[in-house]
């Protein structure tokens, strides 16, 4: 019996993939172009949209969070931990120090936020002297780690005005700007790019690093020649080669290179960021970068039906933004369409963005074809309706992944403050509570992790009508004030074995253990950005006392916190 339900089971899944493939087929057979909402094959940088579609609804602004719930005075601010006054203000000067001292290049007018391997040993002080660095690492992510310690430094203007914070901010999203600038895909940023002019910071020397993606596998580099014109390697015939017709970008990046294969995290990361600069920042240039980036990233996701394709047209491999693409649950995939193109429309204003905005995501002016993907051209819906049916981010322990509940927090926060309307706010708000109060498969809770990135992030997007006590206000301050207090003091790679303190309740396929309770930060590995990570992993890892890392874990938390009021300058 067990056999033939086995056997059975196969075929029942053999025959729902040949649905899906004859589905596809069909589908590209199609006129898209009789049937489709928007025209994807606009020339200019700027979406065409059917004449036909309704043009009624009127367009909101942002919230500016000024109804938010406060913290009461008197509220327990981690006393079990005895710090001096002033102590996690100290922490944060060292690492807003060490982050324009070394991890910023200030070579050229912009810089991404870079860990670093010094000639010398890291220092663990603030000291008047200079530092060599060895190598800028490079990284998968670095517009994502970047963005978040781009995203401290808003906060931390907003605070102190502080001129130097302002400057940082400048040379930082800059950098951000170019990943945009240099990919030749508009409205997708590169992943990273190196520049052969700075020592440490050269490009990489093996050809094989410059090869197309196979299968969109890869995060590969492109080189840009002295010309500016894009290079590839092909590893068949053993030669450098250009695209036909060759792609070009300006030629003050020549001589350097970019990664590309850019995901959803890396998105994720700039909404976050430019919607903070476009929303909070005065400064013209900075707010003039915010509004382009974006739109365009907008526009990226409406002129390719929903994907992120890279300069040659290939599709990225974790890039898929339609909620029927199967890579992910609808709910997350529609929550990063939604809050791309609602941040894309407040900022820009545009009646294209504006139309599909309402009339395609939102289907206001009735069941409308207009994503041309397989499944969801023919089954269009509200993109609210997948929300109400959560996130995907509850696995369990063995399957949590914590990457995208990063991505799940990041993106309702981008996407409810560009809501003005309290109702629409409401309505959206009520989804991401419920998701993320639930327990987990193992029974594990995201608010109860001493996590002050989530704790703060869930925080700053309450009201009054929310209905949360003060009693759990306190806790989740707390929480997070306990985590920082515990935070090292210096952003150098520490050697972290924990494996014996505790045993493993759970292991993955890969054969990882992980922790009955949440980790204390303390005795957790360094990482770019630390409260991205699963804090239940049991690890050993390396040390090194040249290396340092991004301080964006410390100082995102800290300045957010200070800003919503969560943090007091004497903490």
């Amino acid at each position: 019996m067990t056999i033939l339900r086995t056997h059975r089971y196969w075929i029942i899944l053999f025959s729902l993939h040949l649905l899906f493939l004859v589905a596809c087929t069909v589908r590209e057979s199609k006129s898209y172009e009789q049937d489709a909402f928007l025209d994807v094959n606009y020339p200019d940088g700027g979406p065409i949209v059917d004449e036909g579609s309704d043009d009624t609804f009127e367009m909101e602004g942002f919230w500016d969070q000024s109804d938010r719930i406060k913290p009461q005075e008197g509220i327990d601010r981690c006393s079990e931990i005895q710090t001096p006054e002033g102590y996690l203000f100290g922490k944060a000067q060292y690492y807003d120090w060490v982050a324009r001292k070394i991890h910023l290049l200030h070579i050229k007018d912009y810089s991404l936020v870079h860990n670093v391997l010094l000639k010398e040993k890291f220092p663990a002080e603030i000291l008047d002297k200079d530092y060599e660095v060895e190598y800028y690492d490079d990284s998968d992510n670095h517009g994502l780690w970047s963005s978040l310690y781009v995203s401290s430094q808003v906060f931390r203007y907003l605070v102190t005005n502080s001129p130097e914070a302002l400057d940082n901010l400048r040379i930082s999203y800059r950098g951000l700007y170019n990943l945009f600038k240099i990919s030749a895909s508009y409205g997708l940023p590169a992943r990273d790019f190196r520049d052969n002019s700075v020592a440490g910071y050269e490009c990489p020397s093996n050809p094989e690093e410059y090869t197309k993606p196979v299968n969109r596998t890869g995060n590969r580099y492109v080189m840009i020649e002295e010309n500016g014109c894009l290079k590839y390697f092909d590893s068949d015939k053993k030669e450098w080669r250009y695209d036909e017709p060759a792609v070009c970008v300006d030629k003050r990046f020549s001589n350097m290179c970019f990664k590309r294969n850019t995901s959803k995290d890396e998105i994720t990361g700039h909404l976050f960021v430019s919607s903070l600069i476009f929303r909070f920042i005065e400064d013209a240039e900075l707010r003039s970068m915010a509004k382009e980036i974006l739109s365009s990233m907008a526009e990226h996701l409406i002129k390719n039906d929903f994907v992120l394709k890279d300069y040659d047209g290939m599709r990225t491999k974790y890039g898929s933004f339609y909620a029927l693409s199967l890579d992910e649950v609808p709910g997350f995939n529609a929550l990063g369409a939604l809050s791309v193109v609602r941040a894309g429309l407040v900022a820009s204003q545009d009646e294209t963005i504006k139309k599909v905005y309402y009339d395609c995501l939102l289907q206001k002016s009735g069941r409308r074809r207009c994503i041309n993907q397989p499944i969801e051209y023919d089954s269009p819906e509200d993109y609210r309706k997948y929300l109400k049916d959560g996130f995907g981010i509850r696995g369990d322990c063995r399957s949590i992944n914590f990457d995208n509940v990063n991505m799940v927090f990041l993106n309702a926060f981008s996407y409810l403050t560009m809501l003005g309307d309290e109702n629409q706010r409401y309505e959206i708000k009520s989804y991401f509570i419920r998701d993320v109060t639930k327990p987990d498969g193992s029974g594990r809770y995201l608010l109860h992790q001493l996590n002050p990135h989530f704790n703060f992030i869930f925080l700053s997007l309450l009201e009054e009508r929310d209905g949360f006590t003060k009693d759990v206000v306190e806790q989740l301050v707390k929480d997070a004030l306990c985590s920082l207090k515990k935070f090292p003091g210096t952003s150098v790679k520490r050697f972290i074995d924990n494996r014996e303190k505790y045993s493993p309740v759970c292991q993955n396929s890969s054969g990882e253990g992980f922790a009955a309770d949440v980790i204390p930060v303390d005795e957790r590995c360094s990482a770019e950005f630390l409260w991205w990570r699963d804090p239940y992993k049991i690890r050993v890892c390396e040390g090194d006392e040249r290396f340092g890392y991004n301080p964006a874990s410390y100082l995102l938390p800290y300045w957010m916190g200070r800003y919503y009021g969560f943090i007091s300058e004497r903490d």
